[in-house]
């Protein structure tokens, strides 16, 4: 019993490790050159979408990186930063099923378990760092055959760095399946 519970913690522990070098939140006073030595490590690749990008004003091109992950999408980090000093402005953390570079079956059971446990993984991780969301919607719902056709789950926390944080997962049986999680990771304007 007591080696289980050892073997568990390990697991966890090595769940946690995983998930902080994918997720950095701490983005205030960070230039996009602290932020390229991360990709650089995680193995992320610059990746350039199809679609027209929108700058806001005085902020430069943002750059999109693209972490391979097993048995969900491609995890797509967009960082929005100033022109002027480089300082990181928006990350956005997103796995998109229409990111998934390989075929998947996104109805299917295996799946959806795969979501929601990384929904959930997430949601423990920031819990760790700032404590308890406010949260929104369920995410049991992603499970149920009878669910609506469109699903949502957020969490949201402020940080002491008075940083907003969002996790929010979106599914959707219109048309075709989609399913996506995203973390937005901003500084509160005043």
């Amino acid at each position: 019993m007591r080696l289980l519970f050892v073997t568990l913690c390990l697991l966890l522990l090595n769940i946690d490790v995983v998930l902080c070098q994918e997720i950095n939140t701490d983005i205030v006073g960070k230039k996009m050159s602290f932020f390229e030595k991360l990709e650089k490590k995680y193995n992320g690749k610059v990746y350039e979408t199809d679609g027209d990008v929108i700058i806001p004003g005085g902020m430069a091109t943002p750059i999109m990186y693209k972490r391979v992950q097993k048995g969900m999408p491609d995890l797509i980090v967009n960082y929005v930063f100033t022109e002027k000093d480089s300082l990181m402005h928006t990350v956005e953390y997103e796995w998109d099923v229409s990111n998934y570079f390989d075929k998947v079956d996104d109805t299917s059971s295996m799946f959806r378990n795969a979501f929601v446990k990384k929904y959930s993984e997430l949601l423990t991780l920031l819990s760790s760092r700032y404590g308890t969301s406010k949260p929104k919607g369920e995410l049991a719902d992603f499970f149920k055959i009878d669910a609506p056709k469109k699903l949502s789950k957020s969490d949201r926390w402020i940080t002491n760095e008075n940083t907003e944080v969002k996790l929010y997962a979106f599914g959707s049986q219109d048309y075709k399946s989609l399913f996506k999680i995203h973390i937005y990771v901003s500084p509160i304007r005043f």
